[in-house]
């Protein structure tokens, strides 16, 4: 969750949506640091899937991680 220039007036947060998600017998994870992230990813992925990353801010950032190719 991203509050830009708005106050995050329902003061929801990523880990309690990846927590209401896991309510409903889903699998999510919650992992805040993007080299994590990345690491995780590399780790998870096949060649030829598909990652998106989605996001106000600096999450691109996974992306650029997750091509380069020094990690």
């Amino acid at each position: 969750i991203y509050a830009a220039r708005e106050i995050n007036t329902y003061n929801v947060s990523s880990r309690d949506l990846v927590n209401e998600v896991k309510k409903l017998g889903k699998e999510a994870l919650y992992i805040t640091d993007f080299n994590e992230i990345a690491t995780y990813l590399k780790e998870h992925t096949l060649d030829n899937d598909l990652v998106l990353t989605l996001g106000a801010g600096t999450i691109f950032q996974v992306g650029k991680l997750l091509t380069d190719n020094n990690n």
